[in-house]
């Protein structure tokens, strides 16, 4: 049994029956290397394909060459900063509509605010729920496609 986003979840539970099935390829970007790493593993038990980016420049560069079918960019503590990563992909090569979803630890509108403005499609609100997250990513990816 482990913690992961303040809830106490097992291996079999994140693991049940999904990682059978391809679900997408999802592009994470954030600095935070740890917070990375526990994101890759819990979507590829999930059943994703997933690739990471620890900078603007790298994540509009993996973006652009290995075509994600969905981007969350994870804001740690440099929101503003982050955002930046959010418009920059908007003002690149990468489909108009590929979804991009913004994690943050800001729950206050203006931050929402903020990142739908520079371009994302999404906010959620760390500490993350998890079936809520998975939900989520499957309705994003349902409408990319």
């Amino acid at each position: 049994m482990g913690h992961l986003a303040g809830k106490s979840v097992s291996s079999e539970r994140l693991g049940e029956g999904r990682a059978n099935r391809y679900r997408g390829r999802i592009l994470i970007s954030g600095n935070n290397h740890d917070s990375r790493y526990m994101m890759h593993v819990l979507l590829e038990m999930w059943g994703f394909e997933v690739v990471e980016a620890s900078c603007s420049d790298e994540t509009v560069r993996i973006a652009e060459t290995e075509h994600p079918q969905l981007i969350l960019v994870d804001t740690a503590n440099q929101f503003n900063e982050d955002l930046k990563i959010v418009n920059s992909l908007r003002h690149s090569h990468v489909p108009p509509s590929l979804p991009i979803i913004v994690l943050s630890g800001y729950p206050q509108a203006d931050y929402q605010k903020a990142a739908f403005e520079n371009g994302a499609t999404g906010h959620l609100v760390k500490p993350l729920d998890l079936d809520l997250l998975e939900n989520y990513l499957e309705t994003c990816l349902d409408e990319f496609h």
